[in-house]
């Protein structure tokens, strides 16, 4: 969660050009953290953990799309 909220904040602060940090373009990123929601969801993590998981990736989602 905390990568994930780095990220988000990484590129709302520096802009699109905070993409070229990354050794993957942001769908694959998108895709890893889809991955890791999906696992805690399974596993049934805390809400208090799971929630603000799932607001980290919404939004890197969102990041994401408006990259294309």
């Amino acid at each position: 969660m905390h990568n994930c909220r780095a990220i988000v904040t990484d590129v709302e602060s520096s802009g699109a050009s905070a993409w070229r940090r990354f050794n993957a373009p942001p769908d694959r990123i998108l895709w890893y953290y889809d991955e890791n929601l999906a696992l805690a969801e399974a596993r049934r993590v805390p809400d208090a953990l799971l929630v603000p998981l799932r607001e980290a990736v919404a939004r890197l989602a969102a990041l994401a799309a408006g990259h294309r």
